[in-house]
Formats: C-alpha cells, structure tokens, sequence
C-alpha cells in the first residue's frame, strides 16, 4: 500500500475506529475501571486538538495492572460463562 491508499483507508476505517473507542470506553466506566490513552492517541489530543492523526491507524487505550484482573472477569462473565469457576 502506498502512503495515499493508507490514508484513505484510515480517512474510511475512522467512524468505525471512534464507535469501537466509545464503546470500550464506555464499558470500561461502566465496570468503574479507570483507563488511559497513550502513544499516537495521546499525541492527537495533545497536537491535534483531539482530532486523529491521519496516517494513525489505531486507538491507544490503557488501564492500571492493578484493574487488569476484574477488567478481564467482568468480560469473561458476559462472552464466556464457564469461565465463573476460575479464581482470579
């Protein structure tokens, strides 16, 4: 791909990218685990006032170790139920 078909696949594939942001975003507050962004994501909001950088082609979210465990059981309860049994 060269630099022209890699933006404008990132300029199409965006709405998709800021839908799949909220939606972990807002799952993320909902089970009350804190998160971050970093990297290219971090940069945008800082340089670009928010916007993505154009030639980025993904969405840089984090959260603490200490969160990891509870974020990762509150999804194992929803998408695989058999999971209940294991101790974290």
């Amino acid at each position: 791909q060269n630099l022209e078909e890699k933006l404008e696949e990132n300029r199409q594939l965006k709405p998709l990218r800021v839908h799949i942001f909220k939606l972990v975003t807002d799952y993320l507050s909902s089970i009350k685990v804190d998160y971050f962004i970093y990297g290219g994501t971090a940069l945008s909001v800082y340089r670009e006032g928010g916007k993505m950088i154009e030639h980025d082609s993904d969405t840089d979210v984090a959260i603490l170790e200490t969160d990891f465990a509870r974020a990762v059981k509150s999804l194992a309860d929803i998408f695989f139920p058999p999971l209940k049994k294991v101790t974290w």
